[in-house]
C-alpha cells in the first residue's frame, strides 16, 4: 500500500503540496499553544471571552494555512540568481566556490531508489487528499440529511410552544422569522438553515415536558438563530475538512463549539432569569434520553452535559491557573520558534522548487559546474572555465603542455541528473563541433567550447521533471599539428561525469584538509591531489577510508564539506 502511494506521489504537485502540508501543521501547532496558553493565563474568561479568543486563534491559522501556497508563489516569482561568470570582487569568488561542482559533488551515493523525503511529502499530500474527499462527503451527507429533516418535518400544533416562540423572538429581536416545525427524526432541539432557519423539535417534547421546561431550551436555540451559528458551523467544518491533519486546529474548533454552547446557555439563563431552571431543562430532557449525540445540525447537544451543568451551577470558567501548564507551553513555544524558521524555509523552499517544474521555469537558482583540469594523454590544461543560466559553458582558458601546437579541440558537456535529488539517472551528452585554434607550446588561449546552451540546459531540466542537475565540461578530442589525435569516446549509458569521460576517481587522505587548513587561500585557484593532479574550484572528492565524508577544493584548499553544503 505504502509502495503504492509513493509511486503515486512521484508528482511534482504532490510533492510540492506534501512540503507546504507540513508548514502548515507547523504554523497551526504555534497557534494552537499560544491559544492554550492565553486559556491558561485567563482561566476565569468569560463564555464570550473564550469565543472570541477561540475565533481568532482559528482564523489566524486559516490565514497562515492560507498564506503558504503563496509564499509557494511568490517563491516562485523570485528572480533567480545565477552563476557567477569569473568576477573578480570577492563576493564573486565566495560565490564560485560555494555554486561550482564537479561530478562528484556526490560521490558514493546509493543508486538504489529509496523512499525519499519528497516521496514521503507526496504520500502525505495523497493520505490528505484522501482524508478531504471522505471527510467533504460525510459533510455532504449530514447536510442532505438536514435538509431531508427539515423537508419532512411539519408544523408544530402546540399553542404554548407558538406563544413561547413568539415572545423569544421579539425579546431577542430577531428579523427573519423562524419556522416552528417538529419532527420524529430529531431527540433534541435543533436550527436548520440560516437564510430561513428551522427550529425543529421532537414530535413529543411539548407533550413530555412543562411548558416552563420547554422555554429555557426554546430560548438556546433561538441564541443560536441570532447569533447565526448555523452558518459560522458550516464554514468552521469547511475548514476543519480542510486542515483536518493539525491536532492544533482540531482542538481550537472543538473549543469553538464549545465556547458556542456556553455563550447561547448563558442567554438561555439571562432570558429565563434563573441557572436552576435552565439546568433543569437539560437534565429532564437527559433523563428523557433525548440528547442526540450526533450532530448533523446545530441543537441542544453540545458539550458533555455534566460540563455545562457544573458551569452553570458553579460560574466556573477555565481550569485553575496553573504555573507548571504554563512553563510547558512556553517551553513548547520557544521549541516551535526555534525549529519553526528551519521547517518553513526548507518546506517551502523545496515546494517552490519542485512546482517550478510544473510550469517549465527551471528548478534550481544556479547549477553546479566543474571541469576537467587535466584529462590524461591530452596534453592540455583547462585552468578556468565560466558558467551561467545563458551561457552554462562560457569561455575556457587552455594550456598547451606538450612541445607540439595544438590546431583544434572538440568539448563535451556531461550533465548529471538526480531524480528527486536521491538517486542518479544517466547523463546527457552535448558535443561540440571540432573547433580551429592555434595554441603554441607552453601557451594559453581562450576558447569558446560552444557546446550547450542555456535553452539545452532548460530543457534538460524539464525533461528531468525538474529535478536537480549539475553540469561536467571536458574534452574528447585535441588535434596538434603534426597530424597526432587524442580522442575519447563518451559513455551515454554511464550515471557519474567521471565515468562517462572515462576520469579516474581519486580519493584524498585525511592529511590533506590537515595540511591545507594552515595554508592561506588562493582565490580562484584549483587544487592538487596526492598525485599531483589538478582539481577545479568547487570539485567534491571522498575522503580515503572514511565512508561518507567529502572534502571540497575552495580557493586552492581542501576543506571538509557536505553533499550540498560548502
Amino acid at each position: 500500500m505504502i509502495a503504492a502511494l509513493a509511486g503515486l506521489a512521484d508528482a511534482r504537485l504532490l510533492m510540492a503540496t506534501g512540503w507546504i502540508l507540513l508548514v502548515i501543521l507547523w504554523a497551526t501547532s504555534l497557534v494552537g499553544v499560544l491559544l492554550a496558553a492565553w486559556r491558561t493565563i485567563r482561566s476565569r474568561a468569560t463564555a464570550r471571552e473564550q469565543h472570541t479568543a477561540a475565533v481568532v486563534a482559528f482564523s489566524v491559522a486559516i490565514v497562515l494555512a492560507a498564506a503558504a501556497p503563496l509564499a509557494l508563489v511568490a517563491a516562485r516569482s523570485a528572480p533567480a540568481v545565477v552563476l557567477p561568470a569569473g568576477g573578480s570582487t570577492s563576493e564573486g569568488r565566495e560565490r564560485a566556490s560555494t555554486a561550482s561542482a564537479p561530478s562528484t559533488f556526490v560521490a558514493g551515493e546509493q543508486r538504489a531508489r529509496r523512499l525519499s523525503p519528497d516521496s514521503i511529502a507526496g504520500v502525505a499530500a495523497v493520505v490528505w487528499i484522501l482524508g478531504v474527499v471522505v471527510l467533504t462527503l460525510r459533510l455532504l451527507g449530514g447536510w442532505i440529511r438536514a435538509a431531508a429533516i427539515k423537508r419532512r418535518a411539519v408544523p408544530v400544533a402546540d399553542d404554548r410552544a407558538h406563544d413561547v416562540a413568539g415572545r423569544l423572538h421579539t425579546a431577542l429581536g430577531l428579523r427573519s422569522p423562524v419556522a416552528l416545525l417538529r419532527s420524529p427524526e430529531v431527540e433534541a432541539p435543533a436550527v436548520i438553515g440560516w437564510r430561513r432557519p428551522a427550529l425543529i423539535l421532537p414530535t413529543d417534547l411539548t407533550d413530555r415536558l412543562a411548558s416552563e421546561m420547554v422555554a429555557p431550551l426554546l430560548a438556546h436555540e433561538f441564541a443560536h438563530i441570532r447569533r447565526r451559528d448555523y452558518l459560522a458551523n458550516l464554514l468552521q467544518s469547511i475548514a476543519d475538512i480542510l486542515l483536518f491533519f493539525s491536532p492544533a486546529v482540531a482542538w481550537m474548533s472543538r473549543r469553538i463549539r464549545e465556547a458556542r454552547e456556553y455563550c447561547c446557555d448563558d442567554e438561555a439563563v439571562i432570558t429565563c432569569g434563573d441557572p436552576a431552571r435552565y439546568v433543569q431543562a437539560l437534565t429532564t430532557l437527559a433523563s428523557l434520553r433525548t440528547i442526540n449525540t450526533a450532530r448533523p445540525v446545530m441543537g441542544a447537544a453540545g458539550p458533555r452535559l455534566i460540563t455545562r451543568v457544573r458551569r452553570l451551577l458553579e460560574s466556573d470558567g477555565l481550569p485553575g491557573f496553573s504555573r507548571l501548564r504554563l512553563a510547558a507551553f512556553a517551553a513548547l513555544l520557544i521549541a516551535l520558534s526555534v525549529t519553526g524558521v528551519g521547517v518553513t524555509q526548507a518546506s517551502v523552499s523545496r515546494a517552490s522548487l519542485l512546482a517550478a517544474s510544473m510550469t517549465g521555469a527551471t528548478l534550481q537558482d544556479r547549477v553546479p559546474y566543474g571541469y576537467a583540469t587535466e584529462q590524461e594523454g591530452s596534453g592540455v590544461d583547462m585552468h578556468l572555465l565560466s558558467s551561467t543560466w545563458e551561457a552554462p559553458v562560457g569561455p575556457a582558458t587552455i594550456r598547451n603542455m606538450t612541445i607540439e601546437p595544438v590546431s583544434s579541440v572538440r568539448f563535451v558537456a556531461v550533465i548529471e541528473r538526480f531524480s528527486q535529488g536521491r538517486w542518479r539517472e544517466p547523463v546527457r551528452l552535448f558535443v561540440s563541433d571540432l573547433l580551429p585554434v592555434t595554441i603554441a607550446p607552453g601557451a594559453t588561449a581562450e576558447v569558446l567550447p560552444n557546446v550547450l546552451t542555456g535553452a539545452e540546459l532548460r530543457q534538460v531540466v524539464r525533461e528531468s521533471g525538474g529535478d536537480r542537475v549539475q553540469l561536467f565540461v571536458g574534452l574528447t578530442e585535441v588535434r596538434y599539428a603534426n597530424g597526432w589525435v587524442w580522442r575519447i569516446t563518451p559513455n551515454p549509458a554511464a550515471v557519474d561525469p567521471r565515468e562517462a569521460l572515462s576520469l579516474p576517481r581519486n580519493e584524498l587522505p585525511r592529511e590533506f584538509t590537515v595540511r591545507d587548513a594552515a595554508g592561506p587561500p588562493v582565490s580562484s585557484s584549483y587544487c592538487v591531489d596526492q598525485l599531483g593532479r589538478k582539481s577545479s574550484l568547487g570539485a567534491v572528492v571522498p575522503v580515503r577510508g572514511e565512508p561518507g565524508r567529502l572534502v571540497r577544493c575552495v580557493d586552492g584548499r581542501w576543506v571538509e564539506t557536505n553533499r550540498f553544503g560548502r
